[in-house]
Protein backbone atom coordinates (compact mmCIF):
# COMPACT_ATOMS: atom_id res chain seq x y z
CA UNK A 1 0.00 0.00 0.00
CA UNK A 2 1.23 3.51 -0.88
CA UNK A 3 -0.13 6.52 0.98
CA UNK A 4 0.57 10.03 -0.28
CA UNK A 5 -0.58 13.50 0.65
CA UNK A 6 -3.67 14.55 -1.28
CA UNK A 7 -2.94 17.39 -3.67
CA UNK A 8 -5.29 20.33 -4.25
CA UNK A 9 -5.82 19.53 -7.93
CA UNK A 10 -6.88 22.20 -10.40
CA UNK A 11 -6.26 20.47 -13.75
CA UNK A 12 -5.43 16.93 -14.94
CA UNK A 13 -3.24 16.38 -17.96
CA UNK A 14 -0.63 14.01 -19.33
CA UNK A 15 2.21 13.79 -21.82
CA UNK A 16 2.02 11.03 -24.42
CA UNK A 17 4.98 9.18 -25.90
CA UNK A 18 5.74 6.25 -28.18
CA UNK A 19 8.81 4.03 -27.85
CA UNK A 20 10.02 2.43 -31.07
CA UNK A 21 13.30 0.93 -32.28
CA UNK A 22 14.31 4.48 -33.25
CA UNK A 23 13.86 5.86 -29.73
CA UNK A 24 11.21 7.65 -27.70
CA UNK A 25 9.02 10.21 -29.46
CA UNK A 26 6.81 12.81 -27.80
CA UNK A 27 3.32 12.70 -29.34
CA UNK A 28 1.58 15.54 -27.56
CA UNK A 29 -0.29 16.47 -24.39
CA UNK A 30 -3.51 14.94 -23.16
CA UNK A 31 -6.20 16.83 -21.22
CA UNK A 32 -8.59 14.61 -19.30
CA UNK A 33 -10.96 14.63 -16.35
CA UNK A 34 -12.15 12.08 -13.83
CA UNK A 35 -15.49 11.50 -12.14
CA UNK A 36 -16.08 12.12 -8.45
CA UNK A 37 -14.88 8.56 -7.73
CA UNK A 38 -11.55 9.27 -9.51
CA UNK A 39 -12.51 7.04 -12.45
CA UNK A 40 -11.94 8.15 -16.04
CA UNK A 41 -14.59 10.47 -17.45
CA UNK A 42 -13.43 12.26 -20.61
CA UNK A 43 -10.62 13.52 -22.85
CA UNK A 44 -10.38 16.67 -24.92
CA UNK A 45 -9.73 15.72 -28.56
CA UNK A 46 -7.75 18.31 -30.50
CA UNK A 47 -4.37 18.94 -32.10
CA UNK A 48 -1.29 19.08 -29.82
CA UNK A 49 -0.92 22.79 -30.57
CA UNK A 50 -4.50 23.45 -29.49
CA UNK A 51 -4.11 21.34 -26.34
CA UNK A 52 -0.95 23.20 -25.29
CA UNK A 53 -2.85 26.46 -25.76
CA UNK A 54 -5.62 25.12 -23.53
CA UNK A 55 -3.04 24.20 -20.88
CA UNK A 56 -1.59 27.71 -21.03
CA UNK A 57 -5.09 29.18 -20.73
CA UNK A 58 -5.83 26.95 -17.73
CA UNK A 59 -2.66 28.12 -15.98
CA UNK A 60 -3.55 31.76 -16.68
CA UNK A 61 -7.10 31.25 -15.37
CA UNK A 62 -6.00 29.64 -12.10
CA UNK A 63 -3.35 32.30 -11.52
CA UNK A 64 -5.86 35.07 -12.17
CA UNK A 65 -8.73 33.62 -10.15
CA UNK A 66 -6.59 32.71 -7.15
CA UNK A 67 -4.31 35.77 -7.28
CA UNK A 68 -1.18 33.72 -7.92
CA UNK A 69 1.65 35.79 -9.36
CA UNK A 70 4.24 33.10 -10.21
CA UNK A 71 3.44 31.03 -13.28
CA UNK A 72 4.78 27.44 -13.29
CA UNK A 73 6.71 25.94 -16.19
CA UNK A 74 5.41 22.82 -17.92
CA UNK A 75 7.81 19.84 -18.05
CA UNK A 76 10.37 19.78 -20.85
CA UNK A 77 9.33 17.22 -23.47
CA UNK A 78 12.85 16.51 -24.76
CA UNK A 79 14.19 15.86 -21.27
CA UNK A 80 11.25 13.56 -20.50
CA UNK A 81 11.78 11.67 -23.77
CA UNK A 82 15.41 11.06 -22.81
CA UNK A 83 14.53 9.89 -19.29
CA UNK A 84 11.75 7.58 -20.48
CA UNK A 85 14.00 6.14 -23.18
CA UNK A 86 16.66 5.34 -20.57
CA UNK A 87 14.08 3.73 -18.28
CA UNK A 88 12.03 1.64 -20.70
CA UNK A 89 13.51 1.38 -24.21
CA UNK A 90 15.44 -1.82 -23.48
CA UNK A 91 12.29 -3.75 -22.58
CA UNK A 92 9.25 -1.98 -24.01
CA UNK A 93 7.82 -0.94 -27.38
CA UNK A 94 4.59 0.97 -27.69
CA UNK A 95 2.66 3.91 -26.32
CA UNK A 96 2.90 5.33 -22.82
CA UNK A 97 1.40 8.20 -20.91
CA UNK A 98 2.74 10.17 -17.97
CA UNK A 99 -0.11 11.55 -15.87
CA UNK A 100 0.44 15.01 -14.37
CA UNK A 101 -1.46 17.61 -12.43
CA UNK A 102 -1.69 21.33 -11.83
CA UNK A 103 -2.24 21.88 -8.12
CA UNK A 104 -2.18 24.69 -5.58
CA UNK A 105 0.17 24.45 -2.59
CA UNK A 106 0.63 27.23 -0.03
CA UNK A 107 -0.64 29.88 -2.42
CA UNK A 108 1.48 28.73 -5.37
CA UNK A 109 0.44 26.91 -8.53
CA UNK A 110 2.69 23.91 -9.09
CA UNK A 111 3.05 21.04 -11.56
CA UNK A 112 3.17 17.46 -10.33
CA UNK A 113 5.28 16.05 -13.20
CA UNK A 114 4.66 12.35 -12.62
CA UNK A 115 1.55 11.07 -10.87
CA UNK A 116 1.95 7.74 -12.64
CA UNK A 117 3.36 6.21 -15.82
CA UNK A 118 1.04 4.01 -17.89
CA UNK A 119 2.85 1.64 -20.25
CA UNK A 120 -0.11 1.06 -22.55
CA UNK A 121 -2.36 2.68 -25.10
CA UNK A 122 -4.14 5.09 -22.77
CA UNK A 123 -7.41 6.88 -23.42
CA UNK A 124 -5.24 9.94 -24.05
CA UNK A 125 -3.52 8.09 -26.89
CA UNK A 126 -6.94 7.14 -28.28
CA UNK A 127 -7.95 10.82 -28.16
CA UNK A 128 -4.67 11.77 -29.88
CA UNK A 129 -5.26 9.29 -32.71
CA UNK A 130 -8.88 10.40 -33.09
CA UNK A 131 -7.72 14.01 -33.39
CA UNK A 132 -5.22 13.07 -36.09
CA UNK A 133 -7.62 10.97 -38.15
CA UNK A 134 -11.16 12.20 -37.61
CA UNK A 135 -11.31 15.75 -36.18
CA UNK A 136 -11.21 18.84 -38.36
CA UNK A 137 -8.08 20.91 -37.67
CA UNK A 138 -10.14 23.89 -36.52
CA UNK A 139 -12.39 21.87 -34.21
CA UNK A 140 -12.20 20.67 -30.60
CA UNK A 141 -14.12 17.62 -29.40
CA UNK A 142 -14.83 15.81 -26.14
CA UNK A 143 -14.56 12.02 -25.88
CA UNK A 144 -16.80 11.07 -22.97
CA UNK A 145 -17.41 7.70 -21.31
CA UNK A 146 -20.50 6.64 -19.40
CA UNK A 147 -21.60 3.26 -18.08
CA UNK A 148 -24.98 2.21 -19.47
CA UNK A 149 -27.01 -1.01 -19.16
CA UNK A 150 -27.83 -1.47 -22.88
CA UNK A 151 -27.43 0.26 -26.20
CA UNK A 152 -29.39 0.03 -29.46
CA UNK A 153 -27.44 -0.76 -32.62
CA UNK A 154 -25.97 1.97 -34.81
CA UNK A 155 -23.84 2.32 -37.91
CA UNK A 156 -20.09 2.61 -37.94
CA UNK A 157 -18.77 6.04 -36.96
CA UNK A 158 -18.57 8.50 -39.86
CA UNK A 159 -19.78 5.88 -42.33
CA UNK A 160 -23.59 6.32 -42.37
CA UNK A 161 -25.73 9.22 -43.52
CA UNK A 162 -26.28 10.99 -46.82
CA UNK A 163 -23.28 12.12 -48.85
CA UNK A 164 -23.16 15.38 -50.83
CA UNK A 165 -19.78 16.37 -52.34
CA UNK A 166 -17.79 14.48 -49.66
CA UNK A 167 -19.92 15.98 -46.86
CA UNK A 168 -21.68 13.40 -44.68
CA UNK A 169 -24.77 14.43 -42.73
CA UNK A 170 -26.22 11.70 -40.56
CA UNK A 171 -28.60 11.12 -37.69
CA UNK A 172 -28.74 7.87 -35.74
CA UNK A 173 -30.11 6.82 -32.38
CA UNK A 174 -27.42 4.89 -30.53
CA UNK A 175 -25.53 4.41 -27.29
CA UNK A 176 -28.49 3.89 -24.95
CA UNK A 177 -30.65 6.62 -26.44
CA UNK A 178 -27.92 9.08 -27.50
CA UNK A 179 -29.03 10.70 -30.73
CA UNK A 180 -26.17 11.09 -33.19
CA UNK A 181 -26.30 14.17 -35.39
CA UNK A 182 -23.13 15.07 -37.20
CA UNK A 183 -21.54 16.76 -40.20
CA UNK A 184 -18.30 15.37 -41.64
CA UNK A 185 -16.23 16.47 -44.61
CA UNK A 186 -13.50 14.34 -46.20
CA UNK A 187 -13.69 11.95 -43.25
CA UNK A 188 -13.19 14.72 -40.66
CA UNK A 189 -15.87 15.47 -38.09
CA UNK A 190 -16.78 19.17 -38.25
CA UNK A 191 -19.78 19.32 -35.93
CA UNK A 192 -22.19 17.15 -34.00
CA UNK A 193 -21.96 13.98 -31.95
CA UNK A 194 -21.23 10.32 -32.75
CA UNK A 195 -21.02 7.10 -30.74
CA UNK A 196 -17.73 5.19 -30.70
CA UNK A 197 -18.74 2.01 -28.88
CA UNK A 198 -20.30 -1.04 -30.56
CA UNK A 199 -23.89 -2.21 -30.01
CA UNK A 200 -24.92 -3.68 -26.64
CA UNK A 201 -21.80 -2.40 -24.91
CA UNK A 202 -22.02 -1.53 -21.20
CA UNK A 203 -19.61 1.37 -21.74
CA UNK A 204 -20.97 4.20 -23.85
CA UNK A 205 -18.26 6.38 -25.41
CA UNK A 206 -19.24 9.40 -27.49
CA UNK A 207 -17.30 11.95 -29.49
CA UNK A 208 -18.82 15.43 -29.65
CA UNK A 209 -17.59 18.69 -31.15
CA UNK A 210 -17.60 21.38 -28.44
Amino acid sequence: MLIERKLDCRYNFAYLFEITDSGTQFLGPSIFSNSGLASYSQNIVASPTRLFQMLDDAIDTVCRDELISQRPQLPDTELMSTILNDLFADNYRGYLGVDMMLYVDNGRLRVAPCIEINLRCTMGVVAHLLAERYIDANSVAAMQMNITPTRPSNQEVLMGGTQHNSVVVGTEESCAGVVESYVAKNGKLKSGKVALTPPDNQFCITLEII
